[in-house]
């Protein structure tokens, strides 16, 4: 089933803002610096949309960044914003680089919309170096009975891909990951809702002016306030002797 993109409409990008995620910078600056990666790591950002964490983390930070997006309609404005990095269309699933090549990887607000997310990972792993670093910035569930549920809805947005953590943990650690970091951050989430319903006057409102009528309203808001959305920080660390093979 296709699904309408969210994330590529005009007045959604101006309302959550220019990195198209609860927290913005602030949670990239803050797990770039707990990493404490050196001059001239390599970095790549999974669903990098614009281009502007990216071309942040280049500027401050000395590093070799590269951003891919399944996007085109958001490729070409990161192109067209910061014509001096590489962007690429590409998914998660198949990523386009040569084995152990980042220090890091930047996932943030996009491993969730992931479709196959142990694939995902299992490419994720192979490109990061031995000791690399996995960023993930997301949404998850502090409730997780109707997840499959809302993983039919016709929408393309993290909200209907909420993560179990604990099953996020158990893929990450078979994977050969060791978790270094777990935060949560729901007030940001907190505060884009707060900020949607000061717009439109309500969440349902919301969804209907921006989805294409594509789903029940309804039945996705109870869904979803029942699963009491979360967000949150996970870095992980890819241990010894292990490069994306699958072993799930």
């Amino acid at each position: 089933m296709s699904r309408f993109n969210i994330y590529e409409d005009d007045e959604i990008r101006d309302l959550m803002g220019e990195n198209l995620r609860p927290g913005g910078l602030k949670l990239t600056k803050d797990a770039v610096e707990f990493c404490q990666l050196k001059p001239k790591a390599k970095l790549l950002d999974i669903g990098c949309g614009i281009g502007n964490s990216i071309a942040y983390l280049e500027k401050n930070y000395d590093v070799d960044v590269i951003g891919i997006d399944p996007s085109e309609k958001l490729l070409n404005i990161a192109r067209n914003n910061h014509p001096k990095l590489e962007f690429i269309k590409a998914s998660a699933e198949n990523l386009p680089f040569k084995s152990e090549e980042f220090h890091m990887v930047l996932t943030e607000c996009s491993l969730s919309l992931v479709e196959d997310i142990k694939k995902g990972l299992k490419e994720i792993t192979r490109v990061l170096k031995e000791d690399g670093y996995l960023i993930i910035n997301d949404v998850y569930a502090k409730e997780n009975t109707y997840l499959k549920e809302l993983k039919k809805i016709p929408i393309n947005t993290c909200m209907r891909s909420l993560h179990d953590i604990d099953e996020l943990r158990f893929i990450l650690e078979n994977y050969g990951f060791n978790i270094v970091l777990f935060k949560d951050y729901s007030q940001y989430l907190k505060e884009l809702m707060v900020k949607i319903i000061f717009k439109y006057g309500s969440m349902s409102v919301f969804w209907s002016e921006n989805i294409n009528n594509c789903m029940d309203i309804n039945e996705f808001q109870e869904m979803f306030k029942k699963s009491k959305p979360g967000y949150f920080t996970m870095i992980a660390k890819r241990g010894k002797g292990n490069n994306g093979r699958n072993i799930l």
